[in-house]
């Protein structure tokens, strides 16, 4: 398991300003942001895991699959898209699962980023094996910036497998919706993929930024 500790380098200055710097069971219970210890290290990539918004309850009629963002989810959506336009600017590909929730999310968050649509991939699916995701993540060129919008638990078991070096992926974080982490990747193999956690964001902080 990593070493959590404050670090106010790679912390977006408008967490500091927040004060939401805390203890580690804070941090765990997704309350405030925590940065993986150890030293810097040059990455490869830089990944935004973003989960989706607030949606429809279970027991749509057509499917889990077709759940849409509820209007407040929606709303939120939007608030959290205007954030990350602000956080993270240069962002060069989007990319979603194709349930509707987070295709929706992904697509209220790149309109308010004037990024292109984004792209659907089957590897974030929730019930899609790591392994998958990790040869994705291969193929993207050297230094740029991936956000992956998605489902839990995979979110933060692919978290977990990538600050931890593999295992099964438990780390216990909460990433809530529609909250947004940040992994520096130095690794990017089919096989593998290894980094740290910069930071982790839950919306109610996110919407402040």
């Amino acid at each position: 398991m990593p070493v959590w500790r404050r670090d106010a380098k790679h912390v977006p200055a408008g967490l500091l300003r927040h004060g939401v710097l805390g203890d580690r069971a804070a941090f765990m219970s997704g309350s405030v942001n925590y940065i993986a210890a150890g030293r810097r290290k040059r990455h490869r990539l830089d990944v935004y895991i973003l989960r989706h918004g607030k949606a429809q309850a279970h027991g749509h009629p057509v499917g889990d699959g077709a759940r849409d963002l509820t209007l407040s989810g929606r709303y939120e959506v939007s608030q959290v898209g205007d954030a990350i336009k602000r956080l993270v600017p240069g962002l060069d590909v989007v990319a979603t699962s194709p349930l509707v929730r987070a295709r929706r999310t992904a697509q209220i968050v790149a309109k308010r980023m004037g990024l292109a649509k984004p792209a659907v991939w089957d590897e974030l699916k929730p019930e899609s094996h790591l392994g998958l995701l990790y040869g994705r993540l291969a193929d993207i060129d050297f230094d740029s910036k991936v956000m992956l919008v998605g489902h839990e638990p995979h979110l933060t078991q692919f978290v977990g497998s990538v600050i931890t070096g593999g295992g099964d992926g438990r780390c216990g974080l909460t990433l809530r919706k529609p909250g947004l982490a940040r992994l520096a990747v130095r690794t990017a193999a089919p096989d593998r993929v290894e980094g740290d956690l910069l930071w982790l964001i839950p919306p109610r902080v996110l919407r402040l930024l």
